[in-house]
């Protein structure tokens, strides 16, 4: 599970109500986390916020479900991680004499 976030500065032209409406459009037709997952890939994260403030109240409701999803899931992943690293930290292990 590997989602990139666009680096992009958001330019003028970005903000524009134009092209703020048309990134909304795709906002309200996305029906899953991964496909809303691609546009933040596309789009500078400062049009997005904007123009998920122009979508309808329930496609609001639902980004809002994927990403305290995706966090909740990420941040487990992190958790189970770290806790790998403490473990092998904690309890290495002792090879046999013979295979150093």
């Amino acid at each position: 599970m590997n989602h990139q976030i666009c680096e992009h500065e958001a330019t003028k032209e970005w903000l524009a109500l134009g092209s703020i409406y048309y990134i909304t459009e795709y906002l309200e037709s996305c029906e899953s986390f991964d496909m809303l997952a691609d546009l933040r890939q596309i789009f500078p994260k400062q049009t997005l916020r904007v123009a998920s403030t122009k979508v309808t109240t329930d496609k609001r409701k639902k980004i809002i479900l994927w990403l305290q999803q995706f966090i909740s899931i990420t941040s487990g992943i992190a958790t189970r991680s770290k806790r790998i690293v403490l473990n092998r930290k904690q309890n290495p292990v002792l090879l046999p004499s013979s295979s150093v």
